[in-house]
């Protein structure tokens, strides 16, 4: 987790959410990451799949003092999920959540930070949710409403368009708005609508009664620039089943940040998985 979550209170629903709420039963579709054969509502049981939204604000330039106050999020995961807010966490992953249950949250976005040391305003509203699949099946599906400070509003839906990307393997930092990988990343799959009735009968959502209502959240720092002196810096990637592969990558002398191009990443992570696997095969013909 980048910077603390903070803690939230419930409140009655607004015109506003129980607006939101309809645009996410009549509009958002259920969407998933692309699997090996078109999504059609199910995914391998026990895995887990991050998703990245990503929407920019009006430019101040053309809409000069036009400015984010708050984002409401309308959401469902099947079967539960870990929710970001520019970095943040905001919701933890729940075992025990029942993935009927829709949710609705607000968060302030005027104390919201780029991501850099400098702690400037940001430009862009970045989600990021990790969905946790029990069984059976597997699906996101979301609604967002900015509110600016001249009471008018905007929305946004899952699988409205190639903005919404989804992965199955997300390397550390994959949750921050200066992931610098995100341009490896796929748009996620929709799910047809005639198998999302099916796979998720409307009549069994529970649609939200309140809202969460979050603080102010402190500013994203750090990254994955190595500090002064360091050498090195290491990269997570995280497989479906959860993190299990390192690798360390040379930094430059300079400290700036680390210029390592998707292939060779990818070819340095192969080669782990390949040395795992030969040793593990080592072990087995040992034990016969």
């Amino acid at each position: 987790m980048i910077g603390p979550s903070t803690s939230a209170t419930e409140t009655s629903l607004t015109a506003d959410d129980q607006q939101l709420i309809e645009t996410w039963r009549s509009y958002s579709s259920w969407i998933w990451t692309v699997e090996d054969s078109n999504y059609r509502g199910s995914s391998p049981s026990g895995e887990q799949r991050a998703f990245r939204k990503t929407y920019v604000y009006p430019d101040t330039n053309i809409f000069p003092g036009k400015i984010p106050e708050t984002a409401t999020i309308v959401m469902a995961a099947d079967d539960y999920f870990a929710l970001y807010v520019d970095g943040v966490l905001r919701h933890e992953a729940d075992p025990g959540h029942d993935w009927s249950k829709v949710m609705a949250f607000n968060f302030p976005l005027s104390s919201a930070a780029d991501g850099s040391s400098t702690g400037t305003k940001s430009s862009k509203l970045v989600l990021g949710i990790r969905v946790i699949n029990v069984d059976n099946f597997a699906g996101l599906k979301m609604a967002g409403m900015i509110h600016f400070n001249d009471s008018s509003t905007t929305t946004f839906v899952s699988g409205q368009d190639d903005s919404w990307l989804g992965e199955k393997l997300f390397q550390e930092g994959w949750e921050r708005p200066d992931f610098a990988w995100e341009s490896q990343w796929k748009p996620a799959a929709v799910c047809p609508s005639n198998v999302s009735r099916v796979s998720w009968p409307e009549e069994k959502m529970q649609l939200p009664q309140k809202v969460l209502v979050f603080g102010p959240a402190e500013p994203n720092v750090g990254g994955l620039i190595p500090p002064n002196g360091a050498d090195a810096v290491t990269r997570t990637v995280t497989l479906a089943s959860g993190p299990i592969v390192t690798v360390t990558q040379p930094a430059h002398a300079t400290g700036a940040s680390v210029r390592l191009s998707p292939g060779q990443f990818a070819g340095a992570l192969l080669g782990a998985v390949a040395l795992s696997m030969l040793v593990f095969k080592e072990e087995l013909a040992r034990g016969k």
